[in-house]
């Protein structure tokens, strides 16, 4: 009889912690419940790219390239109705942009440039590293990988060039952004540059490499007048020994606009011009062509190239009040 005693009071005891957490449970499921909870489920990044010759110069050296970066696979057989060679994509993981403005004679400076754009898709394809989250033990890597994407394109554009006279010498500017949505890494040689427009401000992440803001600084009057305004001490090939990478990190935030430019741009545009486009509710192509049209009407003096990056994402605000009515609300923002 003790002993039946003390196991329906174990019983009860067990019934009533088990009464009393489901309890809590059900509190905290109320609350959970009544809680609006706002996430970001989905992005889009949109951008645009454009080049143009000038007024003043016979051919076009800059080139450019905007690009989606993902997983893919081929497919080698399948019993499925697919095509042996054909590709699966996955969605877009990275994205990467580039802008490089070749110098050199008449053909050399247009083969510079291409080389340079080449190599640095190459190396990022085939990097182990390029696959990360913002934050992961792969990103040191990554940027060591950068530095050396950068100069395996140097030394390859330095050999290409002893290949054929007309090529002597040749050499390249080259600014390239690699994206993972919430940081931004960029690897810079030259005069090429990396805008970011931010809460109606625009900033100009890259630093020129050229001997007047050696000399000057970011003071844009002295290095526009100086005579070494154009006179670059750092830029692939160019018959140069080594090459200078500079690495610049960015955390990204919703609503952040970004704008890559050869100098032809910032030759004939100032900064106030530039931000007051980014700042339009304008698609990214409209933006570039825009960009290129003032620097025209301004002289167009030079190759004049810009990509415009747009950061775009859909929030959407999830109302549980009750679980038998659930609201949802898109809220798109650029």
């Amino acid at each position: 009889p003790d002993l039946e005693a003390d196991s329906q009071e174990t019983r009860n005891r067990n019934h009533t912690s088990f009464s009393a957490l489901r309890s809590g449970y059900n509190d905290l499921e109320k609350k959970r419940q009544r809680r609006s909870v706002r996430c970001n489920v989905d992005q889009a990044i949109r951008y645009a790219g454009q080049t143009d010759r000038g007024r003043k110069r016979e051919v076009n050296q800059d080139h450019f390239m905007a690009a989606a970066l993902g997983r893919s696979l081929r497919v080698e057989a399948s019993s499925l109705e697919i095509d042996s060679g054909s590709r699966l994509f996955g969605n877009a993981l990275g994205h990467l942009l580039l802008v490089a403005d070749g110098m050199g004679g008449h053909r050399a400076g247009d083969r510079a440039s291409e080389l340079a754009i080449q190599y640095l898709i190459a190396g990022v394809l085939n990097s182990t590293h390029w696959l990360f989250e913002p934050g992961d033990q792969a990103e040191t890597q990554f940027n060591m990988d950068l530095k050396a994407m950068l100069l395996a394109a140097h030394r390859a554009i330095v050999a290409d060039s002893r290949t054929e006279a007309s090529y002597h010498g040749m050499g390249t500017t080259l600014t390239m952004s690699y994206i993972v949505w919430g940081k931004m890494w960029i690897v810079h040689a030259g005069d090429t540059r990396c805008y970011l427009f931010r809460n109606g401000t625009l900033e100009q992440i890259t630093h020129d490499h050229t001997m007047a803001e050696q000399f000057y600084g970011r003071d844009a009057a002295s290095s526009v007048r100086s005579p070494w305004a154009n006179v670059l001490w750092n830029a692939l090939g160019a018959d140069a020994k080594e090459i200078t990478a500079s690495l610049y990190e960015v955390d990204l935030r919703l609503g952040d606009r970004i704008l890559l430019c050869s100098d032809g741009l910032n030759k004939h545009v100032s900064d106030d011009q530039i931000a007051s486009f980014l700042g339009q509710p304008l698609e990214p192509q409209a933006i570039c062509a825009s960009l290129i049209d003032l620097a025209n009407q301004g002289g167009g003096s030079d190759n004049i190239t810009t990509i415009v990056e747009v950061e775009v994402r859909t929030l959407y605000t999830i109302d549980v009040s009750s679980p038998e009515s659930a609201e949802t609300t898109t809220e798109e923002r650029a």
